[in-house]
């Protein structure tokens, strides 16, 4: 069983929704990119549960969507789908040089 699988496992859920938290607890991710997802439409159905924004997203379809993630065992992988992650990261890469410099 991987690491993930085992945090996964852990995620406690009320009445078949998950809070915006328990959703990155589930995928592993930062609340800023649930949030950077959502605004561009890349993300599982959610609902607004009040007048103060809450997202609840529902628990099945949610699962689903992560499941449904590419998912990548190496760098090179990623890159190889996602060409324009390489040049973002030789461009960070040279920035960086250029100001240890």
């Amino acid at each position: 069983m991987s690491v993930k699988q085992h945090i996964l496992e852990e995620v406690p859920f009320e009445s078949g929704f998950w809070s915006r938290q328990e959703y990155c607890k589930y995928r592993n991710i930062p609340l800023s990119q649930e949030r950077r997802e959502r605004a561009e439409g890349r993300c599982p159905p959610f609902i607004i549960a009040d007048r103060n924004g809450r997202i609840l997203y529902k628990v099945g379809p949610a699962k689903e969507y992560a499941e449904n993630l590419p998912s990548f065992g190496s760098r090179a992988e990623a890159y190889a789908s996602y060409p324009q992650l390489a040049e973002r990261d030789a461009l960070q890469s040279e920035n960086l040089e250029r100001t240890r410099a």
